[in-house]
């Protein structure tokens, strides 16, 4: 049991060392990690490449899409947070 234990702990020691390793040479500018904004674009743009493509084999689910994208577009104009729908602006 208490050589598992070790082992365990060995194991997250080497991983935290290597990950601020890894951080310090990225300070450096000796190499380069990707940072969340990176990798959360580069999944946003290969999401809207599968539905341009689903969109040509199904026709029809691009309404549904298209649909989903006002709704979420709506939810984040909301100003005041409390989760209602935001009011329509008079012309």
């Amino acid at each position: 049991m208490s050589l598992f234990l070790g082992i365990v702990v060995m194991a997250l020691v080497l991983i935290r060392g290597f990950n601020k390793l890894l951080l310090w040479m990225d300070d450096k500018d000796w190499i380069l990690l990707p940072n969340r904004e990176a990798v959360q674009n580069a999944d946003t743009r290969l999401l809207r490449a599968f539905l341009d493509a689903q969109a040509v084999v199904e026709p029809d689910k691009r309404k549904l899409v298209r649909h989903e994208a006002v709704r979420d577009e709506l939810a984040s104009e909301d100003d005041e947070g409390d989760g209602k729908p935001p009011r329509r602006r008079r012309r």
